[in-house]
């Protein structure tokens, strides 16, 4: 029992430690007023009761995020969006299992995932102290998820 409160005052007295940054939550307002401004419409895919994979290189993830250390496993059920817009060294790898539904999505420099209801593991460079740069790994299982490219 003592072992055990010596590991839990040593890990609260780490837990200052570590660094935690907020996601950013989308603005609707500005979605409304870029969807009016794009010049080519994008192609939606929407799977539901899924399972998606996703690597690469992305610009942007938004969402009611709490990062620590670039990891985020949430414990309830979030929506979030990942987006690479095409800059230099931008793309994503996706694959979709879900609903006897299989969707495969490589190397797209313009596409955007909105994942409802998901939950899983989510690690980005963009918000890790220890890693730099804008890889991004995550495997999740969500409700819906509309695919833009």
């Amino acid at each position: 029992m003592k072992k055990a409160i010596v590991i839990l005052a040593i890990c609260l007295l780490m837990l200052p430690s570590f660094s935690v940054a907020l996601g950013e939550i989308p603005n609707l307002e500005e979605n409304k007023i870029k969807e009016e401004n794009e010049v080519e419409p994008l192609d939606t895919d929407t799977y539901s009761n899924c399972r998606i994979l996703v690597s690469g290189q992305c610009d942007t993830v938004l969402g009611p995020l709490v990062w620590l250390l670039g990891f985020y496993c949430p414990l309830f059920k979030r929506n979030f969006i990942i987006r690479a817009s095409g800059g230099e060294t931008e793309k994503l790898n996706v694959i979709v299992f879900g609903n006897g539904n299989f969707g495969t999505y490589y190397d797209l420099e313009n596409i955007q995932l909105d994942i409802r209801s998901a939950s899983g593991i989510l690690f980005w460079y963009g918000k890790s102290i220890l890693l730099e740069g804008n890889r991004i790994f995550a495997f999740c299982n969500a409700k819906t998820i509309f695919i833009n490219h």
